[in-house]
């Protein structure tokens, strides 16, 4: 997944925050992605998002599963409920946006 689609994810609600900065970073220690409370390993690019919320500063980081979910898939709302070991739910996002996906195009195909 590219910076760019990284940088996509809007995790939060822009109604209640100022978002100050974003970037995508590799960190030199092991840090906690701020929805899924999984561990992003050291070296592995993720999205820190620095933000104002009511009268605070606040920096949050967010990893490649969190931000392949909320962008390509559509389905942000999942990563909140993701354990440790709960890949096979972000696999089953995927498959089911794929599914959609083929579905819908397979029946533009027959409109057309």
């Amino acid at each position: 997944m590219s910076d760019k689609v990284v940088l996509q994810m809007e995790p939060f609600d822009e109604a209640m925050e100022h978002e100050i900065s974003r970037r995508v970073a590799r960190a030199s220690t092991p840090q906690a992605d701020h929805w899924t409370r999984r561990t992003i390993p050291a070296g592995q690019r993720h999205l820190v998002l620095r933000e104002h919320l009511m009268g605070r500063e606040n920096e949050t980081r967010h990893s490649l599963l969190s931000a392949y979910l909320h962008v390509v898939a559509g389905d942000g709302g999942s990563t909140e409920f993701l354990a440790e070991y709960d890949e096979h739910i972000a696999l089953a996002s995927w498959v089911s946006l794929t599914v959609k996906q083929h579905t819908l195009l397979r029946h533009q195909v027959c409109v057309v």
